[in-house]
């Protein structure tokens, strides 16, 4: 019991509250206490490895320019269910850029269709009034 003295003190808790406690509910504190660690390392490396990967997704871009085959990973493909309105959100920007792009190209294509009609339009008047 004595050995788990310190490692129970390290551990955050009070010396009184060792020596209410029995063995084996200290030993599930200090278990807790490990597991909780253990989770927050584990935390701190996926942050670590993301971030690095950004990092990494970044650099390749400014190298490659915009013709480079990279892409910056959202955060929602990092952490599933963590971000879904943020996703919804994205979603909802690409489907409406995408629309306007098209409206763009068709307003476009309609303004050259009707200058090309106009075109033939007044060649076909100038052959009517030369042909009188």
């Amino acid at each position: 019991m004595q050995e788990l003295y310190p490692v129970f003190l390290r551990a955050g808790y009070t010396p009184d509250l060792f020596w209410e406690l029995s063995f084996g509910e200290v030993v599930d504190m200090i278990e807790a206490h490990e597991n909780k660690v253990r989770l927050e390392f584990k935390k701190d490396a996926i942050i670590a490895t993301n971030l690095a990967r950004n990092i990494g997704e970044y650099i390749a871009l400014a190298v490659g320019g915009k013709n480079s085959k990279v892409s910056i990973t959202p955060p929602w493909e990092l952490y599933p269910g963590l971000f879904t309105e943020e996703k919804e959100a994205s979603e909802q920007m690409v489907e409406e850029a995408a629309w306007e792009e098209y409206k763009a190209r068709r307003a476009g294509f309609v303004q050259r269709y009707n200058e090309s009609f106009r075109k033939k339009e007044v060649k076909s008047d100038e052959q009517c009034n030369d042909g009188s």
